[in-house]
């Protein structure tokens, strides 16, 4: 039978192993495969291939808040340790959300097609840079930071979360091009629909398709999509074309991938399986979020996504999303959750490159 715990015994069989016996050390865990809140098959059409730990905090009851399925118990592999929000993850874990074959291939080709600069999968265009059409993956697209923030809640997102990133990051990291996308600036619109920002829609698909490393939502969303004034749609996703350009995308929002309803492929599981491109990774949610939590989630990140090892490469996605999660306190933090390949490495420049000169004069 499927076992959500027994995956976790497992793990925690090797991670104890190599306590007594170093050698190669367990440090990634890859869920190869779409889960569900429904263990026993009961609804139709349910993707239950690998079992989610459904997280219960005991004070809320059956809530979008109080219950959620949580990967990071598949990590937390201390003795005396599994759910609790002090409870910090040992093992680095993602899922893919793969529920066929085919999905399996795409998401694999995608994760290649990143890691390796480009790999050819996906384009026809020559790679060798001495043509005209010579086409890669190398760019100042990875130099982007994308902050998208709502206009919501007096401000709150821009001034404590948006703002917050961009100081920081202008002052430790000024080769960075940081882009504000800040909805309040632009014209809004009266449709039958609704209020619509129709130029920020605009916006933010020219900024997906030209490319950035990071684009950062800070605000109110859902399943079907970001904001109160959809500026982020599922028809958005699924038309992204940017399989050279994908970024790591942060969802600090309510249930923008609500992976395991098996009724509504949500606004974040398309972004990772659009085989054209879409997002790379997601650090994202599956349930409502505390907006305190998202903001103390966000400044852990900006600190952490741009570190580099001893040897002086990217981190992984999965040790950014796991010491962003160690550092903040509460068990609403597991809403957070990591779409992709825990292993893969943020696709940050290699090389620092400064202006020294212009035509021979001193830059």
């Amino acid at each position: 039978m499927q076992d959500a715990t027994a995956i976790r015994t497992f793990a925690k069989m090797f991670y104890d192993r190599n306590a007594t016996d170093p050698g190669p050390e367990l440090k990634y865990l890859c869920l190869f495969g779409d889960g569900t809140f429904d263990p026993k098959n009961r609804v139709p059409e349910n993707n239950n291939f690998i079992p989610t730990f459904q997280f219960d905090d005991g004070n809320i009851g059956e809530s979008n808040i109080g219950m959620m399925p949580m990967d990071s118990y598949f990590g937390i592999l201390d003795d005396n340790e599994a759910i609790f929000g002090s409870d910090g993850v040992d093992v680095y874990v993602g899922r893919m959300l793969v529920s066929n074959a085919q999905m399996g291939k795409e998401l694999v080709d995608k994760v290649e097609h990143y890691m390796n600069n480009g790999s050819g999968i996906y384009s026809t265009a020559n790679t060798n840079c001495s043509n005209d059409d010579y086409s890669s993956t190398f760019g100042d697209w990875r130099t982007a930071y994308v902050m998208i923030a709502d206009d919501q809640d007096g401000g709150h997102f821009v001034q404590d979360d948006a703002e917050f990133q961009y100081e920081y990051l202008k002052d430790s990291l000024p080769e960075l091009n940081m882009v504000k996308v800040y909805l309040d600036p632009y014209p809004q619109v009266t449709t039958a629909g609704g209020q619509r920002y129709p130029e920020v829609n605009e916006e933010i698909n020219r900024r997906v398709e030209r490319g950035a490393l990071v684009v950062n939502y800070m605000g109110h969303g859902g399943e079907v999509g970001l904001g109160e004034e959809r500026v982020v749609t599922l028809s958005m996703i699924q038309n992204w074309r940017n399989i050279d350009v994908m970024p790591l995308m942060v969802s600090a929002t309510c249930e923008f991938t609500k992976f395991d309803d098996p009724g509504r492929v949500s606004a974040g599981e398309w972004a990772s399986i659009n085989p054209n491109g879409g997002a790379i990774a997601l650090m994202t949610t599956t349930r409502a979020v505390w907006v305190s939590i998202n903001t103390l989630v966000l400044r852990a990140f900006v600190e952490e996504v741009y570190k580099r090892d001893d040897q002086l490469r990217p981190k992984t996605f999965g040790e950014i999303m796991g010491r962003t999660l160690n550092e903040v306190g509460g068990d609403n933090k597991r809403s957070f959750t990591l779409i992709g390949d825990p292993a893969l490495r943020l696709a940050l420049p290699k090389f620092s490159i400064v202006t020294d000169s212009i035509n021979g004069q001193p830059a």
